[in-house]
């Protein structure tokens, strides 16, 4: 997983927890670097916490069931082992600290079009 700045994903953002600014839209590359073709990688879910320790009432979910949550995030690519997601910076109430990004994968089998992969967004 990647973070940018912008929306070629060229200037990437160091760290995780995100020190970015309120507001500020973060690109996330979510990707394998497995080069094997016949498996397929989905974007099951992605959510952000103000510390990695945190309480589960503090996370917010970007992604989850790989459908969009939020209005202020969207998922801008998704291929076989890569997908792209953009969402804007919030603030938690409770902290001014960075925020950390965790998302889940899941990997299928390509040739089997009945597998979660192919499902897409479950709402």
């Amino acid at each position: 997983m990647t973070f940018y700045s912008d929306s070629n994903f060229l200037n990437t953002i160091a760290g995780n927890p995100l020190q970015v600014t309120i507001g500020t839209d973060i690109y996330i590359k979510v990707f394998t670097p497995a080069a094997d073709w016949s498996t397929e990688m989905r974007l099951q879910s992605c959510y952000v916490k103000p510390a990695t320790n945190s309480t589960a009432h503090l996370t917010s979910y970007l992604i989850k069931d790989g459908c969009e949550v939020d209005v202020n995030t969207h998922v801008i690519l998704v291929s076989t082992h890569e997908t792209r997601v953009v969402f804007r910076r919030f603030q938690y109430p409770q902290s001014d600290a960075g925020i950390n990004v965790i998302c889940d994968a899941i990997f299928c089998s390509a040739r089997d079009a009945l597998s979660r992969c192919r499902l897409g967004c479950k709402n």
